[in-house]
């Protein structure tokens, strides 16, 4: 039996259609945002100018890491939904939804406070020439757009829960698209930042609207406050709270960089280390996420019908793709990540070439912790996993912080995280044989 038959008789004879679909979309939405991730940091600088792109990339950062603090049950809500009966679907939504309104009250609140009391305190917006009491303005601009980004996102799960990812894709990366144009654009023309974050509050708010009309034309699932019940709320926050925990090694590792970088540096570390994020870890973890986007509706989807075969295959396959394309992405940036990532930046940052191979080495490392993950998330069974995970995750941020105290050298930042990978990588990597076995013993 060839490889084609195999997989059409053994796994996605039904499934293939919606799967392409989800694919060609990840696949079309991860090129057309490097393509315009390759020019947005050129354009930036060149617009608005090093000092004020570097502080609107942490300003954008804050809010990112400050979700810490507000819990979202999208995740989980998404992952029960698809394994539940239907019955259960209209309650589940409309006591998460609630939960999700009140939690972003008390992230905007938090966050007003926060920047309020100690924005002054960060080397990088001291040493900011347009900083004044205006900027509090700026912080709940973006405050409030953080709040609508999580509803719309929210939102999306009600698309996700059929299987019609492709449509969030397609979405996203159009809103994408138009923001990053109109930001760049809008530097050659003017000079104060908070019509940065004008923009993107504007745009928020039309993606909200338009991800409101999708989502009702293809969900059932509605709103009714006759399902919200305290205990409800209560299990769902429970659970919530669980991915959220997870979720926090997820933000750290996307934002955390950013805030400690602009607790010690100045503008033009952040940008190196931001630049290095996007060129090598965010590019190279994005394509592999397209996989594991599409595996998490694949595995729940399948073990609500009981298809242990699929399940198997899934995770093999998950397995090798993993391991053959961190090998050619290593390969590439030996040979080409210098010429690359000095010819975006247009040369600015040649000195700090030699970061180059530990920014990627990071990515791949987290890639591997993070693929362990998958199967778990998917049928939500992440409850022996989230407390190691973070506990290695925030010592590795105390350690980082302290040693940056007596050497500050930006190498220190890199070699922490790679190590704190592997560590959660090895835990990962059994925590998930153990569930594996047990679901296909059952």
């Amino acid at each position: 039996m060839n490889i084609k038959n195999f997989f059409k008789n053994n796994i996605f004879i039904k499934d293939i259609k919606r799967i392409k679909k989800n694919l060609y979309s990840f696949i079309s939405d991860f090129f057309s945002r490097t393509i315009v991730q390759v020019f947005y940091y050129p354009l930036m600088l060149l617009s608005w100018g090093i000092e004020t792109t570097g502080t609107w990339l942490f300003l954008s950062s804050i809010p990112v890491l400050m979700n810490v603090l507000s819990i979202n049950p999208s995740l989980y809500v998404r992952q029960k939904i698809i394994i539940t009966n239907k019955d259960e679907h209209d309650p589940i939504y409309s006591n998460s939804l609630f939960l999700l309104f009140v939690n972003n009250i008390i992230f905007l609140f938090i966050f007003y406070l926060f920047s309020y009391f100690f924005l002054e305190n960060f080397e990088i917006i001291k040493s900011y020439s347009q900083f004044d009491k205006s900027f509090m303005l700026l912080i709940l601009i973006i405050g409030l757009a953080t709040v609508i980004e999580s509803i719309a996102n929210f939102f999306y799960m009600l698309i996700d829960v059929k299987g019609k990812i492709y449509y969030k894709n397609y979405i996203e990366n159009i809103i994408f698209i138009i923001r990053s144009i109109a930001i760049v654009i809008s530097g050659f023309y003017l000079t104060n930042i908070i019509y940065i974050s004008l923009i993107f509050i504007t745009i928020s708010l039309i993606k909200i609207i338009i991800v409101f009309y999708v989502k009702n034309r293809i969900s059932n699932i509605k709103f009714n406050s006759k399902y919200i019940k305290l205990n409800r709320m209560k299990d769902i926050f429970n659970e919530s709270f669980r991915y959220h925990l997870l979720n926090f090694k997820g933000f750290i590792d996307n934002s955390g960089l950013n805030f400690i970088v602009g607790l010690f540096f100045n503008a033009e570390i952040l940008i190196v280390t931001s630049t290095l994020s996007l060129a090598f870890k965010l590019f190279y973890s994005r394509f592999v996420r397209i996989i594991e986007e599409i595996l998490l509706y694949e595995y729940a989807n399948n073990l609500f019908h009981k298809n242990k075969k699929k399940i198997i295959l899934l995770v093999k396959s998950h397995n090798y793709f993993i391991l053959f394309f961190s090998t050619f992405f290593i390969i590439l940036v030996y040979f080409l990540g210098e010429k690359i990532y000095n010819l975006w930046t247009l040369n600015k940052f040649v000195y700090y070439n030699n970061l180059i191979l530990l920014a990627s080495f990071e990515a791949i490392t987290l890639s591997y912790f993070n693929a362990n993950l998958v199967l778990l998330k998917s049928i939500n069974r992440i409850k022996d996993v989230v407390i190691f995970n973070l506990f290695i995750t925030l010592s590795t941020y105390v350690l980082i912080f302290v040693s940056l105290t007596f050497l500050l050298e930006i190498k220190v930042v890199y070699y922490f995280m790679i190590a704190n990978n592997i560590i959660l990588f090895i835990f990962n990597m059994n925590q998930k044989d153990i569930i594996l076995r047990k679901i296909l013993n059952n």
